[in-house]
């Protein structure tokens, strides 16, 4: 076969290429053949060749090299990652396979004895009576049981929260009903000696007994984070003796002291009917009713005393100011005056021991003013 050839183009001299010039040849031929010239655009730059080439010469510097091995460990590390991630997946496959297996072995071995489903497992197995079975039973609910509720509510969250609000309720209920005879007074107990023994801290301390799981329950709440200088334990027994006072009216112990407080700090009537109506104190009749009851207590014991042992008393002038913000036709300011007295006991002297010679003598007396009746009535040139 012939060897096919491609023709050669034609060259196509370019429009500034200078025409060509004729070159001879040797005589191999009669006709002259012409050879295009290129144009010279200028002198060729060998220095980029040159700096290639020192480039190429010189070695790699250490940030390079400590960056291209810091590369090559990420990639190292991404194809482990990816590997175990592999892998993990592959036995969790594995296991889950084997978990179905042992669950419909499980189930088909309850099938055959007898068994119609799990939960009648599961009931028998709680309610049996049988000694080693409720051993057994209670092991593993001591156990695992926080583990078995922890699965449920993973499952279905809202049937296992259902129940266990449904379990929950009464137990705060019971235990608001404990608050509540915890916080009512004693009716043996005289007013003076319950203003002497309450205290706040008491309180907290015996309604942690008595309602442990409804304090829990208001600590979770309120408590969380310290704010300012407030003290987060007194307004948790303050919410407390409100919550006794409003499941019974007779629960009342921490009212009553409150509205002791608030007419020692002249509240005003308008403010204790809002506070009441809060929970936060007794009515004014109320708190009335108790400053007289605690006044009648301090006479009867003063009475007492005088009976028991010798005493002297020591009178004296008060002036007490009353002011208001505001004043009206039914509310100004007044000056008030009175007589106090303070009985001092004699201790280590007997009744009739001290003589009345020891008094010292009056060194001024009453002054006599020689007035008529008549004096006190205006005249008739006066009317």
């Amino acid at each position: 076969m012939a060897n096919l050839t491609t023709p050669r183009q034609p060259l196509i001299p370019d429009r500034e290429t200078p025409s060509p010039q004729p070159v001879e040849q040797p005589s191999s031929g009669p006709n002259p053949v012409f050879l295009p010239t290129p144009k010279r655009r200028g002198r060729p730059s060998t220095s980029g060749r040159s700096k290639r080439r020192k480039a190429d010469d010189t070695e790699p510097t250490q940030e390079e090299i400590a960056a291209e091995s810091r590369l090559m460990q990420q990639k190292f590390a991404e194809a482990a990652a990816e590997k175990a991630a592999e892998d993990l997946k592959k036995a969790e496959k594995q296991a889950e396979e084997a978990r179905r297996i042992r669950i419909y072995a499980s189930l088909e071995a309850l099938k055959n004895a007898g068994c119609t489903s799990t939960y009648q497992f599961f009931e028998d197995f709680f309610a049996s009576t049988d000694r080693e079975i409720s051993r057994q039973a209670s092991r593993l609910m001591n156990d695992h049981g926080t583990d078995f509720l922890d699965l449920m509510h993973a499952k279905r969250p809202d049937i296992v929260e259902r129940w266990a609000l449904k379990t929950t309720l009464p137990i705060i209920a019971a235990e608001g009903r404990s608050l509540s005879d915890l916080l009512r007074p004693d009716s043996t107990q005289t007013y003076t000696s319950r203003l002497k023994t309450w205290s706040l801290e008491r309180m907290i301390a015996e309604a942690t007994v008595a309602a442990p799981n409804l304090c829990e329950l208001l600590m979770l709440m309120g408590m969380t984070s310290e704010v300012g200088r407030q003290d987060n334990k007194l307004v948790l027994v303050t919410v407390l003796c409100m919550l006794a006072q409003s499941q019974n009216e007779r629960a009342n112990e921490f009212q009553e002291i409150m509205g002791t407080y608030f007419l020692a700090c002249s509240t005003p009537r308008r403010q204790f009917d809002v506070l009441a109506h809060a929970g936060l104190t007794v009515s004014y009749s109320k708190a009335i009713n108790d400053l007289k009851g605690l006044s009648a207590e301090g006479l009867a014991r003063l009475r007492r005393m005088v009976q028991e042992k010798a005493c002297m008393i020591v009178w004296d002038n008060l002036n007490i100011a009353f002011k208001v913000s505001e004043q009206r036709h039914n509310s100004k300011d007044s000056f008030e005056n009175g007589t106090t007295g303070t009985l001092i006991l004699l201790y280590g002297v007997l009744r009739g021991e001290l003589e009345l010679e020891l008094l010292e003598p009056r060194i001024t007396r009453k002054p006599v003013i020689d007035f008529e009746p008549v004096d006190t009535l205006p005249s008739a040139e006066q009317i």
